[in-house]
């Protein structure tokens, strides 16, 4: 689930002309790895934020739109899609590294281990609203959870390094085992400071692209170098970012891509 993946990023010149080549990369990264992919946008019932009503309604199948909502479910006996997966054998695994308190309706989604802030053993520099950066997140989930396993797995990552106000941006190191802890990133030349300009809230549309541009590179070199034989990846955007990007009553939707080296 990545932070801040919209519609807009396709719609609006402003940011799919700067971003198409890196997509263009993407695609032909997958092409050589053997990867098909289909794509499409879904309706989010979030925008500009509230990222965990988006969450919800992908973790049960149930639209939730609201607080009411959100706390209704909890109080239900729906049954979240790591629950099917839990009785077909697999371990189940929800890494979401903005948690940084406690959280007790997370027990509601029955994922077997759950990786919060406090448990991704990160040194590295708060990033503002993302408090690690998602290389690390992804890195860590894998070298203690995917490498090695035993059995089948179904793991959930919630990517933040593209939050608002999209003015810190990660560099992405090619050699995956310095990531180590995190403590790289407190180099200077391991984070881009974009300028948000006075009167306004967010780096405007070039940090949102360098944001969006990082998390596709950062994905596409995971699925290359780390996803193997028939697993599924599903990549898929929680909600748009708020209107001072995006503009003005625009859609609701994000992008969907389903992955797979089984074409069908």
């Amino acid at each position: 689930i990545v932070e801040s993946y919209g519609y807009t990023l396709y719609s609006e010149p402003v940011h799919f002309n700067p971003i198409e080549p890196e997509l263009r990369e993407f695609q032909n990264r997958l092409d050589l790895a053997g990867f098909r992919v289909a794509s499409t946008f879904l309706d989010s019932p979030a925008f500009g934020g509230n990222s965990w009503l988006a969450d919800s309604t992908l973790a049960t199948g149930v639209r939730i739109e609201n607080e009411a909502a959100y706390q209704l479910l909890h109080e239900s006996d729906v049954k979240p899609i790591a629950q099917f997966f839990n009785e077909l054998g697999y371990r189940t695994v929800v890494a979401m590294p903005a948690t940084t308190y406690a959280w007790p309706e997370g027990e509601f989604y029955r994922f077997e281990r759950k990786y919060y802030y406090k448990d991704f053993d990160y040194a590295g520099p708060n990033l503002q609203r993302a408090p690690m950066n998602d290389h690390h997140g992804l890195d860590f989930v894998h070298r203690n959870e995917v490498l090695g396993a035993d059995g089948p797995l179904f793991v959930q990552y919630v990517m933040i390094s593209s939050h608002y106000p999209f003015n810190l941006i990660p560099r992405y190191f090619e050699d995956w085992s310095r990531i180590a802890d995190g403590s790289i990133y407190h180099r200077e030349d391991s984070v881009e400071v974009l300028p948000i300009k006075p009167g306004n809230q967010t780096a405007g549309a070039e940090g949102y692209v360098a944001a969006m541009a990082y998390e596709l590179k950062l994905l596409r070199e995971y699925l290359w170098s780390f996803v193997e034989g028939d697993a599924l990846a599903i990549i898929v955007g929680d909600h748009q970012p708020y209107s001072g990007i995006t503009g003005k009553n625009k859609s609701r939707s994000v992008p969907l891509h389903v992955i797979s080296r089984r074409a069908d």
